[in-house]
């Protein structure tokens, strides 16, 4: 567990910015704000390196979906491409 803390740190403090990043945040003005979503992209990166270096053990005692060697490559469906572009002629 102790090897485990700093990663933990890191999930804890990555989703509390991401969260005070978003508040008062509407869809419209994410997709407007690309260094918002940089930021926010960097943060989950953050969270999915941190989680991916967590010991079996914790992970093994976390509810919900875990993060395993199979699922560090996954590659996102189309659906994530279907949000617009600041100019307006969308992604996807």
């Amino acid at each position: 567990m102790d090897r485990d803390a700093p990663h933990l740190v890191d999930i804890v403090e990555s989703a509390r910015l991401v969260s005070a990043y978003l508040e008062g945040v509407s869809r419209d003005d994410f997709v407007r704000n690309v260094q918002l979503q940089d930021s926010v992209i960097r943060r989950l990166e953050i969270i999915g390196e941190a989680a991916g270096r967590v010991s079996a053990a914790v992970s093994a005692e976390t509810p919900g979906d875990s993060v395993g060697p199979d699922d560090r490559h996954a590659q996102p469906d189309d659906s994530c491409l279907s949000v617009p572009s600041p100019s307006g002629r969308g992604l996807g």
